[in-house]
């Protein structure tokens, strides 16, 4: 790598499934931008989030650290007992700011960045962000379907006709006015205003894909139902993870659903997804009319995958570590760099982030961290940095070496998968196998005892969301928006068809 520090775009987003990108073989989501930032850098096909949720992946990337580590094991509270590689990079002299979803407790919580302008959703942060206050003083508008897939309350003031899109329908809120249209903005603007001979470190982190998959405008007539193949069938019954789950627990009631259903959410789904991939083209416009095209480095990754129908499942529930949920897309593209252009099956994990990061920038730091310097598999030096890929949940590991995958949760119960012959882990391996070498090997690599650790530190992280916001709010001198719960009345009609 070059001496020179780099500027750092990280880009991120929230459910992304790795194959939902063109460049990953994908033949109808449309990704041309990210398509050609993948074929200016490294991709790397086998890259996996430290676990299957949204702010436990976010830290770890942040810190480098496992969720046992860094104490964040749930959508709860951030712990800011860790160091964060955008701490260690504006300690250097980089200007730091961070666009978009954050998904922090408190939400403008310190980590790094000196400049935030966020744009939440879970839980009570989107009532003090900076997106939904200028979405209501500018246009006079509420985002009605995120409340109503999103917050306590909301949720279940929402009409019937909702719960019956399963998030998937079309957002009422021009495109211009959209939050991935917004965040995309804020950065611009950001970089327009910024001067000065100081690298920049900058994290865009969109809300999008995930659900509810409600993209705005012509983003949601781009992609036709009919024309989304549904996924392969597959035999739960022969999983004894999954076996028994009850289609009415999870986010959404899909005891009813229809293969029509899985196809709209789809389509959806992939509307989302090319509007964040046509402000990736934005994002590199802004850096190339700035000058600063060529001497960033850009890191475009998610924190975790959507079962998008898979195995009859929507979102993330019920949080078995399948590849839907762990793999996500993972693409360096560093202009400074040589031995771009391809695509690599070596591991990557989100931890690998901070060390990665870290080097590019000249950093030297004494902070303990799980993730692995990429940098010798981004020059060609190396095939790989690690022959593991693991993601773990509580009492849930998934572990992977080679083309074998042992996914075991604390109580014992496997199931194994060769991702070789079985990419979309159909056939479960692990009955007439528990005693083989391979079984043995994976669970050696996954250090058992892990499974026994306790994760009682986790559980302070869990509750007091609200108080927490409250007083941020307080602080931050906002009165923090109210919206009755029963004010979608007023937009929305009582009775609706979201769906012909």
């Amino acid at each position: 790598m070059a001496s020179e520090r780099p500027n750092v775009l990280i880009i991120t987003g929230d459910e992304w499934r790795a194959d939902a990108l063109g460049c990953a073989g994908n033949p109808i989501v449309q990704t041309p931008n990210i398509d050609a930032l993948a074929a200016r850098g490294v991709r790397f096909e086998n890259a996996y989030a430290p676990a299957p949720m949204c702010v436990p992946s976010r830290v770890s990337m942040l810190t480098g650290q496992v969720a046992r580590a860094h104490g964040c094991a749930s959508n709860g509270s951030t712990p800011t007992d860790n160091r964060t590689f955008a701490e260690l990079l504006r300690e250097s002299g980089y200007r730091t700011g961070a666009f978009g979803k954050m998904h922090f407790v408190p939400i403008y919580l310190d980590l790094g960045f000196d400049d935030m302008q966020v744009a939440e959703q879970h839980g009570a942060g989107w009532c003090i962000d900076d997106y939904h206050r200028w979405l209501c003083d500018e246009h006079g508008l509420v985002d009605w379907i995120d409340l109503w897939d999103q917050a306590a309350g909301f949720r279940d003031a929402a009409p019937e006709w909702f719960h019956k899109t399963y998030g998937a329908l079309k957002s009422p809120i021009p495109e211009e006015a959209y939050h991935t249209t917004w965040i995309t903005d804020r950065f611009t603007d950001w970089i327009a205003e910024e001067s000065g001979d100081d690298p920049f470190l900058a994290w865009v982190s969109y809300i999008k894909p995930h659900h509810p998959f409600d993209p705005p405008g012509r983003y949601a007539e781009m992609y036709d139902p009919a024309d989304m193949p549904l996924p392969p069938e597959d035999d739960l019954a022969t999983k004894p993870l999954v076996a028994g789950f009850d289609p009415c627990r999870g986010h959404y009631d899909i005891s009813g659903w229809t293969p029509d259903d899985i196809r709209r959410m789809t389509a959806l789904y992939y509307g989302t997804i090319t509007m964040i991939d046509d402000n990736v083209g934005r994002i590199m416009e802004a850096l190339d009319g700035s000058g600063q095209l060529d001497n960033t480095v850009v890191v475009f990754t998610f924190d975790h995958g959507d079962f998008l129908g898979h195995r009859g499942f929507i979102t993330k529930t019920p949080f078995v570590l399948y590849e839907d949920t762990i793999r996500v897309p993972f693409i360096v593209a560093d202009p400074r760099e040589s031995a771009n252009g391809r695509t690599v099956d070596a591991f990557a994990n989100l931890l690998d982030v901070f060390p990665t990061v870290a080097n590019m920038a000249g950093i030297s730091h004494s902070h303990r961290v799980h993730g692995r310097d990429l940098t010798p598999v981004l020059t060609g030096e190396r095939d790989a940095v690690t022959d593991m890929a693991v993601s773990e949940t509580d009492g849930q590991i998934s572990v992977r070496v080679g083309p074998w995958k042992l996914i075991e949760v604390r109580s014992g119960v496997c199931e194994l998968y060769n991702l070789d012959d079985d990419p979309h882990e159909h056939r479960n391996r692990y009955p007439g196998m528990e005693e083989s070498d391979v079984v043995a090997q994976l669970r050696h690599a996954a250090m058992r005892y892990m499974l026994n650790s306790g994760w009682d530190r986790f559980q302070a992280g869990l509750g007091g969301i609200e108080t927490l916001i409250t007083d941020e709010a307080a602080q931050l001198g906002r009165e923090p928006l109210d919206v009755d719960f029963h004010g979608w009345r007023d937009a929305w009609p009582a009775s609706f068809t979201p769906v012909e």
